[in-house]
């Protein structure tokens, strides 16, 4: 069933993301959606539950995205690794680290995409303009991030409490 939550849940983020978000100026320069979501899944989630859920988000968002096809299932693959990497480390649930999280995906994410771009197209000349939309995404991931995360906390436990008679025991 946690399986349901996650397709259910990353369907919602991606129309929101693409059918809302842009008809708002303020939201013009926000950050992938599914970077928090890859971030909870390496964090409170297991390994076999957030590869599944990465793979459905990355195949999902490389499908609606129109660009080069594997491109946010790297992403969110190596996110994920080396979030869990970093778990055997730190103490991710940390109330100090906590909120620096999804910046840092954030940010780390956008530097995979900036590489891919100039590896495909190295004669981009609005480089300072791209490294200008990816600190305003950092900056709302500062922001926002924390929200999301407790927000999919909330809504997964709802979700197993609800279905908890589905649940192998």
């Amino acid at each position: 069933m946690a399986y349901l939550f996650y397709i259910i849940l990353f369907i919602f983020l991606m129309t929101l993301q693409t059918t809302v978000f842009p008809y708002f100026s303020v939201f013009r320069h926000f950050y992938d959606l599914g970077i928090p979501c890859v971030i909870y899944l390496a964090i409170f989630r297991s390994t076999r539950e957030g590869l599944f859920a990465i793979f459905f988000l990355g195949l999902f968002r490389d499908g609606i995205s129109g660009g080069v096809f594997g491109l946010y299932l790297t992403v969110y693959l190596w996110l994920f690794i080396v979030l869990r990497w970093f778990f055997r480390f730190l103490h991710m649930r940390n109330k100090i680290v906590m909120p620096f999280l999804v910046p840092a995906g954030v940010f780390a994410g956008n530097l995979i995409l900036c590489a891919v771009i100039l590896i495909l197209e190295p004669e981009t000349r609005n480089f300072y303009s791209l490294m200008g939309a990816v600190s305003k995404q950092v900056v709302w991931a500062l922001f926002t991030g924390q929200i999301f995360l407790l927000i999919f906390f909330y809504l997964q436990k709802k979700w197993e409490l609800l279905f908890h008679w589905m649940l192998p025991k």
